[in-house]
């Protein structure tokens, strides 16, 4: 008998007939004479998955592995199409965020050029100069002028001339 079981391995059971299914053939088992009944496959009825899914299942996983592939393939399409579309949309959103930040630092680039300007202008430092250090004009009667001829001058030497 475990000569038969393994004749039978990887066949399935129908329980309506009590008889094992493989290939085209279907082998009736009579455990109590032990004796194996060849038989054809055609003789016997299919049976049918009862509800319209499993109908469906059967067929597609029978005869439609071509069509299960590009539907597998389709999916992953899409879900990669979903994770791209998301990525965009996140990066454009940071663009955007990185333009009104660009926006507002070339803003504030511009005020402080302008004030540079304003605090580099001649009239306001000659104001400055006068009003908070007390600083005036060089007149003939202030001039000092400081003649350097040799690098070693003494002190002495400059208040003489």
């Amino acid at each position: 008998m475990s000569s038969d079981n393994e004749h039978f391995r990887g066949s399935s059971y129908h329980y309506e007939t009590g008889s094992y299914i493989k290939d085209n053939y279907v082998a009736n088992i009579n455990v109590k004479n032990n004796y194996v009944k060849d038989t054809n496959y055609s003789d016997y009825p299919k049976k049918q998955p009862s509800s319209l899914l499993g109908l469906i299942i059967h067929d597609l996983l029978r005869n439609q592995k071509i069509s299960i592939l590009l539907l597998i393939l389709i999916i992953i399409s899409a879900v990669a199409v979903l994770v791209t579309t998301q990525q965009v949309r996140k990066q454009l959103i940071e663009r955007e965020q990185l333009i009104l930040e660009q926006d507002v630092l070339e803003s504030e680039w511009r005020n402080l050029v302008i004030e540079e300007n304003v605090l580099a202008d001649p009239k306001r430092i000659e104001d400055k100069a006068r009003n908070q250090l007390g600083m005036t004009n060089v007149t003939p009667q202030n001039e000092t002028v400081i003649v350097i001829k040799n690098s070693l001058i003494k002190s002495n030497d400059l208040k003489s001339k």
